[in-house]
C-alpha cells in the first residue's frame, strides 16, 4: 500500500499531517511519498486526483481524504485501505 499526502509549505494543517502521517506509515511499513503541490509532480497529481483542500490523502493513488486529519482518522482510512 502506497500512501500519498499531498502538502502546501505554506499550510500549517500540511506540516502538522505530514509529521505524524510520516511516523505512522514509518511503523506500519507502509510505503509513504510527501509531495508539494507546488511542484508540477503535485500540481498534476491534484488535478488528476480532483483534490480541493490541503491535507490530502491518497492510497495507491486513490483520494481518500481531504482536509485537515488526525492520527485517529487516519488509522481508521488506513485499517478500512487495508480490508
Amino acid at each position: 500500500m502506497k500512501v500519498t499526502l499531498l502538502v502546501s509549505p505554506l499550510c500549517d494543517p500540511s506540516l502538522e499531517a505530514a509529521k505524524f502521517v510520516s511516523r505512522f506509515c514509518l511503523e506500519r511499513g507502509l510505503e509513504y511519498e510527501e509531495v508539494s503541490v507546488r511542484t508540477m509532480e503535485g500540481q498534476r497529481m491534484a488535478l488528476r486526483a480532483g483534490v480541493k483542500l490541503l491535507p490530502a490523502l491518497l492510497i495507491d493513488g486513490k483520494l481518500v481524504h481531504q482536509g485537515p486529519i488526525s492520527e485517529e482518522a487516519l488509522r481508521r482510512i488506513v485499517e478500512q485501505a487495508e480490508d
